[in-house]
């Protein structure tokens, strides 16, 4: 009843009301997501719960930890220093206790060492802390572009992810939904 009035008001006074209109929403880019943010790759929904940002040597890159419908953990990373470099990893189970070698070979796959540094990191998790730390990494690739990463966290242990290059148009981003 009461919106026919105010229809009634505005007819009266020679003005028609001005439509509601939601607030514009958050914009989203592969360097800007948030956690809760969404991401669609080949048909499969994930949720960002983990952003890392990484810095070193005046440069910035992003890796973000999704979870899929089954429990499924992947990490996107993004680096665009000379060009927009992305890829999905997968952690792997493999044991290291030691700096890695030049090559590694896994699952039948020669992996060559093709960049490794040292970066400050900040983790920002669901809970909302947020970690300040040291990372590591070695980044090798196959003869089949096929991609392996180790990490390390501070003095921590070492973690070990297989995965390949994503082009940027095979993935959907959303902000989280309010």
């Amino acid at each position: 009843m009461l919106n026919w009035i105010k229809r009634w008001i505005f007819k009266l006074l020679g003005r028609s009301p001005r439509p509601l209109a939601l607030p514009p929403g958050r914009t989203v880019s592969l360097s800007s997501l948030e956690i809760g943010d969404v991401v669609v790759h080949l048909d499969e929904t994930y949720i960002v719960s983990q952003r890392i940002v990484n810095h070193a040597n005046g440069f910035f890159w992003h890796d973000y930890l999704l979870y899929g419908g089954s429990d499924e953990r992947l990490w996107l990373s993004v680096e665009d220093d000379d060009e927009l470099s992305i890829a999905l990893y997968r952690p792997v189970e493999w044991p290291i206790h030691q700096e890695p070698p030049t090559e590694i070979e896994y699952q039948g796959q020669l992996f060559r060492l093709r960049e490794k540094g040292k970066s400050d990191a900040t983790i920002s998790r669901e809970s909302g802390s947020q970690t300040r730390t040291t990372a590591y990494s070695w980044d090798y690739r196959a003869s089949s572009d096929a991609r392996l990463s180790i990490q390390r966290w501070g003095e921590g242990e070492y973690e070990v992810m297989v995965g390949h290059a994503v082009s940027e148009g095979s993935l959907d981003l959303m902000a989280q939904p309010d």
